[in-house]
């Protein structure tokens, strides 16, 4: 039993490495996308927004949807 048990106890270990290395902390990076969203957008507000950031923001919403995907999977 004592074998089991320590078995158990690696494997926690290793899926909380496995976790944070694929997954990551979600809710950060949807604040840390978020934010840049934000940023963009007030850059835009002031016209001061190139075409380069018009391509960055639409990589920040698809990257928000995939985040939110995951957020979505986690809880059901």
């Amino acid at each position: 039993m004592s074998k089991l048990k320590d078995k158990l106890k690696f494997m926690k270990t290793d899926l909380k490495v496995w976790n944070r290395s694929i997954f990551g902390c979600l809710e950060s990076n949807k604040k840390s996308i978020v934010a840049e969203i934000e940023e963009l957008d007030g850059k835009d507000d002031n016209d001061t927004l190139a075409g380069d950031g018009n391509i960055r923001r639409m990589e920040l919403f698809s990257q928000m949807g995939l985040v939110d995907k995951k957020i979505d999977s986690i809880y059901r």
